[in-house]
């Protein structure tokens, strides 16, 4: 967890100075202080260790909020449906980059806006996704890192088989509301079937 905030962190000063002073007039904060915009599609309480550990990466970098740099956090509380107008409170804030947890948060933010850089956080593949365009040449306004993927997938379900030997069937829990889900089901029955396994993916629907 550490790394990971203090990896988000690093991305985020340079995103800063690479893009900020491209930034349009209207976009630029009134202060010299830098203003960031969180946006999560859990809860406060959920997500409180990284943001324990984000704020430590950016004191460790220099920035201290309410001094250099103030962050708005922004929480959907598991309603992904809040999530679009909680990205148009932040840019109407102006902040000057989006940190995006989560594939529905990144993709809300990408549909907001095309010119504010966002930096993404724990999504699946952001091609499937739409946040870029490739992987060897994304463009666009997003940045970032995944923490999904086939490799990942496929190396926990070897450690599964190691764990219980004679598994061969298991369970999913997905939510259509989720637009990393319905890709890493689709994939999980693959990767399963080609090694003899079932897999029973459970459809939620509400918390």
């Amino acid at each position: 967890m550490r790394l990971i905030g203090l990896a988000v962190v690093l991305i985020v000063g340079l995103t800063l100075a690479q893009f900020a002073p491209a930034l349009s007039v209207e976009t630029q904060p009134a202060s010299s202080v830098r203003r960031i915009g969180f946006l999560s599609g859990n809860s406060s309480e959920s997500t409180r260790g990284f943001v324990e550990e984000f704020r430590r990466g950016l004191r460790e970098q220099g920035y201290v909020e309410g001094q250099n740099i103030h962050v708005e956090y922004r929480w959907a509380d598991g309603k992904a449906d809040r999530l679009s107008g909680l990205v148009t409170d932040l840019i109407s804030l102006r902040v000057e980059i989006i940190v995006a947890v989560g594939s529905p948060s990144a993709r809300a933010a990408h549909q907001a806006t095309r010119t504010l850089p966002i930096v993404m956080v724990a999504v699946g593949n952001p091609v499937e996704l739409g946040l870029a365009a490739s992987l060897a040449r994304p463009g666009g306004n997003v940045t970032g890192f995944t923490s999904f993927g086939l490799d990942l997938t496929a190396k926990q379900l070897e450690l599964l088989r190691e764990a219980v030997p004679d598994m061969k069937r298991l369970a999913m829990l997905w939510t259509p509301t989720n637009p990393l889900h319905p890709g890493t089901v689709r994939d999980l029955g693959e990767l399963t079937r080609s090694r003899g396994m079932q897999i029973q993916p459970l459809k939620i629907v509400s918390p």
